[in-house]
Formats: C-alpha cells, sequence, structure tokens
C-alpha cells in the first residue's frame, strides 16, 4: 500500500505512544482511509486498534447501508467495530450538528473508558481545518480559532490533518479502497457546506489554487504561538490569580494592567475556558467587554452561558453565578456536610462554664456558641437569599443581610459562597461574620450549643 505523497512521515509523527486506537469511522474517505493506514502502522507500532461507527438514522436506507459498509469492512480487517444505532426521530432538529457531535463523544468516551482505550482518531483533513478558519474568522474568533483545528486536544488525536481531500481520494482511488459517499456534504443548508462548496472555489479563483494550503500553515503557526502563550497565560494565573472554594477566578487587577494586551486576552479568554469548559462561543468581542470591566469602565457584563465578569475594587472576578442552594439540615449529632460550600458542620451540647466568656461575643470565628434552651428548631444551611433579614448581636431589630455584607466589605460575587444557618425560618449565624441576639449565651443560660465548620476543600 502506497503512502500519500505528500509529507509522508506525517503520519507516524502524529501518532503518539498508544497501547490502544479508536477510529471514529463514519464509513466516509476520510475515516476509511485513517482506519486502513492505522492498521497498517498498528503492526509496526504495535497498538490495538478498535472502530466506533454511530448510526443516527437521519438518511434513513443510506445511513443503514453506511453502518452495513462499515461492519463489512472491520470485518474484513479483522478490526473490532463498536455500533451505536439511534431511535429513528431521536436527534432534535435544533442544532442537529451540535446534538450529533456531541452524542458522538459522549459515545467514543464511553467505549474508552470501558476498554481503557487511548485515543480517539478521527478523520479531520487540511481542508476541514481551513473551513474552520474561515468560519471562526467570520464569527469574530480571535486567537484561539484562527489556530483551527488541532492535530491533538485531550485525548482526540487527528493523524490526517496535513493532507487535503483531494490527496485523500487519490490515494483511495490509487489502492482501490472503496468508501461511502454523504449525499448531505453536497447540501448548502449548512454553513460549513457553504463555504466549501461557494466561498472556498470564489477564494481560489482570486487567489489561486495555494490559498487553502497557504490558510492551513497560517493557522498551524498560530497555533503553534497559541500553545507558547498559552503556556505563558497559564503561569501568570497561576502566579497572579485565586480561585475561591466557589470556584470563582479572582485577578489582581494592578497585576494583570501590567501585561501586554495580547496576554490580558488571553488570561480571559483561558479563565472563561475554565468556566465554560470550552472556548466555544468566546470571540474577540467577549475579551472586549472583559476588558472594560478591568478598566472600570462598567462593574458587570454578562458573558453569556451564566458567565459574569465583575469588578470590585482592585480584582476582578470571572465567575459562573451559583443558583440558590437547597437547604441541607445539620445533625444534632455527629458532623454534616454541606457540599454546595465545601464545609462541614459539627453540632456539641457543652456546659456553659466550658466557654472562655470572650469567645461568646464574636460571631467572626468559625466556631460560635448559642443558648442550648433558644436552639430547639431545626437546624438548616442555605445560601443568602434575596429579602434575607437579621438581628446581629447586639442589635435590637433587623436590618437586611445584604447591608451586613456590604458593611463587612464582602464582594458581591462572593456573597453566594457564605453559609447561612437558620433555625427553623430564622437566620442564626452568617457564618464568619455575625451571630443573632436573640440566640446568644446569657448569664442564665446552663447549657450551650457550639457549632462549629470546618473546610473539607478550603472555605
Amino acid at each position: 500500500m502506497n503512502r500519500p505523497k505528500t509529507q509522508a512521515n506525517d503520519l507516524e509523527l502524529q501518532i503518539p505512544p498508544a497501547r490502544s486506537i479508536l477510529v471514529a469511522l463514519s464509513g466516509g474517505p476520510d475515516s476509511t482511509l485513517l482506519l486502513h493506514l492505522l492498521l497498517r502502522e498498528s503492526k509496526s507500532l504495535k497498538f490495538k486498534l478498535f472502530a466506533a461507527h454511530i448510526n443516527y438514522r437521519l438518511r434513513h436506507k443510506d445511513s443503514d447501508a453506511d453502518e452495513a459498509f462499515c461492519r463489512d469492512l472491520c470485518m474484513k480487517l479483522g478490526v473490532k467495530l463498536f455500533v451505536k444505532k439511534l431511535p429513528i426521530g431521536a436527534m432534535a432538529k435544533s442544532n442537529l450538528q451540535e446534538n450529533a457531535r456531541r452524542i458522538r463523544y459522549e459515545y467514543f468516551d464511553e467505549l474508552c473508558e470501558k476498554h481503557d482505550i487511548d485515543f480517539i482518531a478521527t478523520g479531520h483533513n487540511r481542508d476541514d481545518n481551513v473551513e474552520t478558519v474561515i468560519m471562526n474568522l467570520g464569527r469574530g474568533a480571535g486567537t484561539f480559532g484562527l489556530g483551527g483545528i488541532n492535530p491533538r486536544e485531550g485525548n482526540i488525536i487527528r493523524p490526517l490533518l496535513n493532507y487535503s481531500r483531494t490527496e485523500i481520494e487519490s490515494y483511495l482511488k490509487a489502492n482501490k479502497i472503496k468508501f461511502r459517499t454523504d449525499g448531505s456534504n453536497l447540501e448548502t443548508n449548512y454553513l460549513r457546506n457553504r463555504v466549501r462548496l461557494q466561498l472556498l472555489p470564489q477564494m481560489a479563483s482570486l487567489f489561486g489554487e495555494a490559498l487553502p494550503g497557504n490558510i492551513h500553515r497560517a493557522a498551524r503557526l498560530l497555533s503553534e504561538q497559541e500553545h507558547a502563550l498559552r503556556q505563558i497565560a497559564d503561569e501568570l494565573i497561576a502566579t497572579d490569580a485565586r480561585t475561591t472554594a466557589g470556584g470563582k477566578i479572582v485577578l489582581d487587577l494592578d497585576k494583570f494592567h501590567l501585561y501586554y494586551p495580547m496576554l490580558q486576552r488571553l488570561v480571559i479568554a483561558l479563565c472563561y475556558e475554565r468556566m465554560h469548559g470550552s472556548l466555544k462561543d468566546f470571540d474577540f468581542g467577549t475579551s472586549e467587554r472583559v476588558l472594560e470591566v478591568a478598566s472600570g469602565s462598567t462593574d458587570l457584563v454578562d458573558l453569556k452561558a451564566g458567565i459574569f465578569a465583575e469588578r470590585c475594587d482592585r480584582v476582578m472576578y470571572i465567575y459562573r453565578r451559583s443558583p440558590s442552594t437547597r437547604p441541607v439540615a445539620i445533625k444534632r449529632t455527629g458532623k454534616t456536610k454541606a457540599a454546595a460550600f465545601w464545609a462541614e458542620f459539627s453540632f456539641a451540647r457543652i456546659p456553659r462554664a466550658s466557654v472562655n466568656r470572650d469567645d461568646l461575643r464574636s460571631g467572626q470565628n468559625l466556631r460560635v456558641y448559642f443558648d442550648a434552651a433558644k436552639l430547639r428548631g431545626q437546624l438548616t444551611v442555605r445560601s443568602v437569599r434575596e429579602g434575607d433579614k437579621f438581628s446581629p448581636l447586639g442589635m435590637s431589630g433587623h436590618r437586611k443581610l445584604s447591608d451586613l455584607l456590604i458593611d463587612a466589605k464582602v464582594d458581591r460575587p462572593l456573597r453566594d459562597e457564605i453559609p447561612i444557618v437558620l433555625c427553623d425560618d430564622k437566620i442564626v449565624w452568617v457564618v464568619g461574620l455575625a451571630i443573632c441576639e436573640d440566640y446568644k449565651v446569657t448569664d442564665t443560660t446552663k447549657t450551650v450549643v457550639q457549632l462549629e465548620v470546618k473546610p473539607y476543600r478550603g472555605i
């Protein structure tokens, strides 16, 4: 079997050391070639090869024919094939491609975990990369998007990324390797197809046939620069930022303003990625809005996907807003974990005489004391809610809990991380700040309840 003529050794270089590889097999030209080439390489590099096919049932008989082709191919080659066949109508019509991608990779990840497979190999080629770069450019992508598709991303490898679609099909034809053709690739109802079928041919007519290769090379250079800059940005986040117990990232703005503008944008992008899990939907406009917060032009911006950037004095928070936590009952024996706060509460009854008088007057510790005779109701812990009122120690009447938090200089993004302890429906302890006047220990108190909270992953 002849190798593709262009950069023949690249295939071997793009396969990391592995015990096993799973080929994402559609039956199309790219994945079919990938299966043949990886099977050949598996003999010399000594890794086990698997394949996986998903029948989405979107093209009716054609989808079933694709599945039959993949089964027959793998049987002839002696490759173990896994097949997932979706029920008819299971695919939501909205965001079809995104849903298909999600289902595909969830299935591949399941197979990798179940069968201890090291890598997933996909058939992305050079033209796929060029299309992706153009689409990302049109959407306003920043540095990350213009780097295109990575040859390796986690446990996903793309060994054919340097080969054009023409080279792949020529190779298949020369070696008489059959494959399936997906007619939907010729339809123009998807943006990628319009870029492939309409835009790129027009661009090539203006700039010459070398254009796709030039775009691919430029994307590779940008990708290499991105990886180097990403390491620098990661180091800046590690040294100049901190993460709260609730997962919010806090950037020191005095240090942030000293970064080069490009590094500022990269730090913002990486913080967004940590919150969102990916850089999907992140574009130049997103970084611009965060920079407005950093400069003080505005205090708060909604970055979509439930992610916010907020400035508080000389720090900037990038965070996902936490939903209001459901109350957790605090047991009167042993310990109670409140997972939402990464905290563990303990309850104990102790004699009045065993408590230091100075400790009784403070609610700012993580260990506080109450009159046991007054604290008879159900104890629960939850997060702050709008409209909460509280009677702090030493004060008659109530005040808004939000006012107490403002006076205590608790930054707004951190307020939902403060545990609020209630006795029945009444707030008795704002952890770390104050206890309630109505439940304090007095000279007539005989038995004291000691409540203590300890972090079990930092608080």
